[in-house]
């Protein structure tokens, strides 16, 4: 009698206690996904905004202009970067016009820019804009299965490349055919990059044995 109840008991306990056990393996054997860990892969799959840069250009300031002695430092410092430069000045109808033209090639496009290029079209480069950005996960959700991952975040681009700190310098001057922008082309579509800093959401998926970004809850694109 004794014997019976004891394994019975201990049929019992197999039944509650087994099925514990092979959740318990199952979710020990799938990657894990903290806030840190999501933070540092969202950090990976972003696109950083982006400076458009026109191949050639012609920049013209009249005197008066608060441009028009700021365009010769402008144009020195093209120069200095091996970028052909020329600046000349010309009879206005009322004023004297000062007229810089400048032209890039991929040939002389600065060294130290080079690791920033990100796309060439025909009258564009395109080369990213910041180096590094902060991602602050807010909250992480998870489906049933722990496979599918909602994830709040924020972030905020910093360290300017080079590019950009002679365009903050120069803006007057240079923002007539340079600009940062949100997107550049790529394979036929425009690619949407993300803006310097916000506050979105993006959708994780388990793939074999590692998390990666679906999707963006807005519409940037996802870096593959």
């Amino acid at each position: 009698m004794q014997n019976r109840e004891f394994e019975r008991d201990g049929k019992l306990l197999f039944a509650v206690v087994f099925p514990a056990i092979l959740v318990f393996v199952q979710g020990c054997g799938k990657p894990s996904l903290d806030r840190e860990k999501a933070a540092k892969i969202i950090a990976q799959s972003m696109y950083p905004p982006v400076i458009e840069i026109k191949k050639y250009g012609m920049i013209m300031v009249e005197e008066g202009n608060q441009s028009f002695k700021l365009l010769e430092e402008t144009a020195r410092e093209l120069q200095k970067l091996g970028i052909n430069t020329s600046i000349r000045e010309i009879k206005g109808m009322f004023r004297p016009i000062r007229l810089l033209t400048y032209t890039i090639t991929i040939e002389n496009l600065p060294t130290q820019w080079r690791p920033f290029l990100l796309r060439v079209s025909n009258n564009y480069f395109y080369l990213r804009a910041f180096e590094e950005v902060d991602v602050k996960v807010i909250g992480i959700a998870f489906n049933e299965a722990k496979n599918v991952a909602e994830v709040d975040f924020s972030w905020k681009w910093h360290k300017p490349t080079d590019p950009v700190q002679l365009f903050l310098k120069y803006k007057e001057c240079l923002s007539q055919f340079w600009s940062l922008t949100n997107r550049f082309p790529k394979n036929n579509s425009s690619i949407i990059t993300s803006k310097e800093q916000g506050e979105t959401g993006a959708l994780f998926m388990l793939y074999d044995d590692e998390w990666k970004v679906s999707f963006f809850s807005n519409l940037m694109n996802v870096k593959r």
